[in-house]
Order: C-alpha cells, then sequence, then structure tokens
C-alpha cells in the first residue's frame, strides 16, 4: 500500500513538470529522482515510476557528448548522482542510466 501510494505521488509530482527540467528519457528521469534515496523501496518505486510514465527501450536515452550536462564521461555522471545515494539498488539504477547517457567508460579509472 505504501508502494503504491509512493508511486502514486511521484507520478502526481512529476506531471506537473514542465520545461527543460522535465526528463525525456528514463535515464533521466532516474537521475532526476533518484540521488539521496537511502533505501531499496524507494528506489523500486522510482525505477517503477520512470518505466512507467516514459515508456521506450531499457533507458531509451539518446547518449551525450563528453562534457554536455557538465560531465566528461559516466565516472563523472555516477560520482556526482550516486555519491550521496545509501541504497545499493539506487546507486546501481544511476550507474545504468549514466552507462546509458555517457556510453564507454570511464576517465576515471
Amino acid at each position: 500500500m505504501n508502494r503504491l501510494l509512493l508511486t502514486a505521488a511521484l507520478t502526481a509530482f512529476s506531471l506537473t513538470a514542465v520545461g527543460d527540467d522535465a526528463p525525456t528519457s528514463r535515464a533521466e528521469c532516474v537521475l532526476k529522482w533518484m540521488p539521496g534515496v537511502m533505501n531499496d523501496v524507494v528506489a523500486e518505486a522510482v525505477v517503477d515510476h520512470c518505466r512507467d510514465t516514459l515508456v521506450g527501450s531499457r533507458f531509451n536515452a539518446t547518449p551525450r557528448k563528453p562534457g554536455e550536462g557538465g560531465m566528461r564521461d559516466a565516472f563523472e555522471c555516477i560520482h556526482r548522482y550516486a555519491a550521496s545515494t545509501t541504497s545499493r539498488d539506487a546507486a546501481e539504477a544511476i550507474q545504468d542510466a549514466c552507462d546509458d547517457l555517457y556510453p564507454g567508460r570511464v576517465s576515471g579509472w
């Protein structure tokens, strides 16, 4: 029941999002809602929300060029968005989204 309420709240809130910050792909949706998530239940609700509201392929993201979005590569993306996330499921979803947006790994290693 709580998960259903959380998913409904995320959906209702995202439907009010307009303009440049509205996600256009699942990867962008994950990066918008997932940072700071502290438990796997919320992480799963965010993944479900992004899947249900942004229908398409796995993430349906257009790869970005180095520097686009302020990041050179997947490493910088993962570091920026997953650093404050304590849920492993959330961090892995962020990693998948960053890998999709910035294919080819990783200048930080």
